[in-house]
């Protein structure tokens, strides 16, 4: 009875010891510098990469500790994320709210959708990398059916989220509003006597609800958003619409754009432990299977 229960925890520890050396491997140190280490301002770069999930957020949380020590300094969140779980994307957004706006940029470098956008559109400023995209933050679930667009019960609160971000950051609400929502239609309104020298984005309702002297004071009106449409924004469209300051393609050009100089690049990756809890998170389901076949087998072959 005894060896019978040593030899299935011999492998299981066996099995522990190897992911651990793997994730060591992989994974190696969490702070790299390049740059003159005599130079003194520092700029702290921060890759937000893969799926967006609760480690990501404990990764994001260890940053935030890490640069509010030296709250001067610019963050850089160095974006390609697909997307994952909306609770993880809104416990980050909170997280990057506590920074200074004028501190955080979010720079894609190959893309940020979904949850992503939700993360890079919190920062102060968004820079996009040439051929990159951004947007379309549905909220689906799966089903045996495939994806399935949920309602407004869950678009609500989240198109309330984009729409703070846009007002804190200066982006347009109506456009970040449709990346969340489908059905609303957007149309970019130029007035004859433009009001501070802008283009005007305004939903169907909102035209609607204008009055006749406001209509004919109109020069222009163009759908910019269809019913039935997610606004997803290529880098060019970004600029074009207001949301990406700049388009560059490394961030050493982003930095000489703002006219840094002197600077030291700081890269915060991830930790082992933080890629190991991520690692876990993406086989749990495999992990619960295997549990319940274990279970089965126990059931019906007692001390197997």
């Amino acid at each position: 009875m005894t060896d019978n229960f040593q030899k299935p925890a011999a492998i299981v520890l066996s099995f522990a010891i190897v992911l651990l050396a793997s994730m060591l491997c992989f994974y190696g140190p969490c702070f790299s510098e390049t740059g003159d280490n005599s130079t003194v301002n520092e700029v702290f770069v921060v890759p937000v990469s893969g799926t967006v999930d609760p480690g990501m957020a404990g990764y994001i949380k260890r940053v935030y500790h890490k640069v509010s020590e030296k709250p001067n300094n610019l963050i850089i969140f160095e974006m390609d994320s697909f997307g994952g779980r909306v609770d993880s994307a809104l416990e980050i957004v909170d997280t990057l709210l506590k920074l200074p706006k004028e501190k955080t940029v979010a720079f894609v470098s190959v893309k940020a959708i979904s949850a992503g956008a939700l993360i890079a559109l919190a920062c102060g400023d968004l820079v996009m990398k040439p051929g990159t995209t951004i947007g379309d933050c549905a909220p689906i679930s799966f089903s045996s059916e495939g994806p399935q667009m949920l309602g407004e019960k869950f678009q609500s609160p989240l198109r309330a989220k984009f729409r703070a971000l846009a007002k804190r950051n200066g982006y347009p609400e109506k456009l970040a509003e449709a990346m969340v929502t489908s059905s609303i239609v957007v149309y970019k309104i130029v007035y004859k006597i433009e009001k501070d020298g802008k283009a005007i984005y305004i939903d169907s309702q909102e035209y609607e609800d204008l009055t006749d002297a406001e209509k004919q004071s109109i020069a222009s009106k163009v759908t910019v958003i269809k019913e039935g449409e997610l606004l997803t924004m290529e880098n060019e469209e970004a600029v074009e619409l207001g949301f990406s300051e700049m388009t560059v393609s490394t961030i050493d050009e982003l930095l000489k754009a703002r006219d840094f100089a002197d600077y030291r690049i700081v890269r915060i990756e991830e930790t082992w432990s933080e890629a190991l809890v991520r690692f876990i998170g993406k086989i749990t389901p495999i992990l619960m299977m295997i549990g319940l076949a274990a279970l089965y087998t126990e059931m019906k072959a007692p001390g197997f």
